[in-house]
């Protein structure tokens, strides 16, 4: 059987801020991550989402889970350690990054931006975009993930969140492009 706790004499390898799960650091069993070899910086007011999938397409990843993979990003919430680790990682500062998440700050109270938002304001679970803004820019707005927000400001075309190919399947980070559904590649593959 293969022993996960650090054996005495061990090298201690120093990680900031580290979660306990039960007694033990959660971390030191986690994969390794490793920058990416291009940078990518964020644009004005670019979501989280569009920023990921710029740095898996520079990076040729492939998508967006396998930059999450290869960063070594194992944040289910947005914390300090994620800004931290991630801003470290991509080059970033972790103030810039904590703008591009929802930041819980009381009950369901989140910052998101510079806007102090209710959790019901918020799209956590589905991506959104307009096409025209997205052809024309290639990233994605932080607006978007508004709630409120349901048509594009510039364009005045409703925002998509489903896939074209399939109206039930929503828009998510498992797509292999910010632009392409994982279902259209798979029907192309047949």
């Amino acid at each position: 059987m293969l022993c996960l706790i650090r054996a005495k004499g061990a090298p201690e390898h120093p990680q900031p801020d580290a979660p306990l799960w039960g007694r033990r650091d959660v971390r030191q069993w986690s994969v390794p991550s490793v920058a990416p070899p291009v940078q990518v910086s964020p644009h004005p007011y670019e979501n989280f989402e569009s920023l990921i999938f710029r740095v898996a397409e520079r990076n040729a990843l492939g998508s967006a889970s396998t930059a999450f993979q290869a960063l070594g990003a194992h944040c289910s919430r947005p914390s300090r350690y994620c800004y931290k680790h991630l801003g470290r990682l991509l080059g970033i500062e972790p103030a810039s990054l904590a703008a591009m998440l929802p930041t819980v700050v009381d009950g369901d109270l989140h910052i998101l931006g510079h806007q102090l938002l209710r959790d019901r304001h918020i799209v956590r679970y589905a991506s959104r975009l307009c096409p025209l803004c997205v052809s024309e820019r290639g990233y994605g707005a932080l607006e978007w993930s508004l709630a409120p927000f349901a048509v594009c400001a510039e364009h005045g075309v409703y925002l998509v969140d489903r896939c074209a190919c399939s109206p039930k399947r929503s828009l998510d980070m498992f797509r292999h492009s910010y632009f392409t559904c994982t279902n259209l590649l798979e029907s192309n593959v047949m």
